[in-house]
């Protein structure tokens, strides 16, 4: 079987990097590696070396390479791997702070870099991540008042940022018969006044 001289080596390695896994046997040919994580093979991974890249906190774990020749087969030691994840996000303010459906809006704070969600009250939103400290969001259909929350890979901001939600009066037609055999007339009515005017 093959002998092991380097074993792979347990590290910590922050959010987003990139790491290797290495070892180096005493074999006779041929020799091929399989590299696993919690006991599960890794796809693709039949090297001597892995590189992870980009890393998620989902790749924090336990790592092991398998190692076979003609003889039989040899488990290196665990590498323990900690990707370590940065704070969680922080919405220090939001401007404009009253807002209504499709408005946008820009958040500033910090830990923005990999979020992965926006919520206006409870309602995810679409957003575009500028910056570390910057995101421009667009206001959610059937928003209400409440705190805008950012989730990252560190965690959810506290609810500590609010906004006012207003809503756009929307103008509703109707149809109104004057006596029999007469046509209909044609009013809008707005919401908000309670005003009907006659269009037709």
């Amino acid at each position: 079987a093959p002998q092991m001289q380097t074993q792979p080596a347990t590290q910590s390695v922050t959010y987003a990097g990139t790491t290797t896994l290495s070892v180096i046997v005493t074999s006779e040919l041929p020799v091929t590696y399989q590299w696993q994580k919690g006991g599960g093979n890794i796809p693709d991974a039949t090297n001597a070396t892995l590189t992870l890249n980009n890393l998620q906190g989902t790749d924090t774990g336990a790592y092991t390479v398998v190692v076979t020749n003609l003889a039989g087969s040899v488990t290196s030691n665990v590498a323990t791997l900690t990707v370590v994840l940065p704070p969680a996000p922080s919405v220090a303010s939001l401007s404009p702070t009253s807002v209504k459906a499709g408005d946008s809006v820009t958040l500033t704070g910090t830990g923005f870099t990999g979020a992965t969600i926006v919520r206006f009250n409870g309602r995810a939103a679409a957003f575009t991540v500028v910056s570390n400290t910057s995101i421009v969001a667009t206001v959610p259909l059937g928003v209400s008042s409440g705190a805008v929350t950012v989730v990252g890979p560190g965690g959810t901001s506290p609810g500590t940022a609010t906004y006012t939600a207003t809503v756009t009066p929307v103008v509703q037609t109707l149809y109104v018969a004057t006596g029999q055999g007469s046509s209909a007339q044609l009013y809008t009515v707005n919401p908000t006044t309670a005003e009907a005017t006659l269009i037709g």
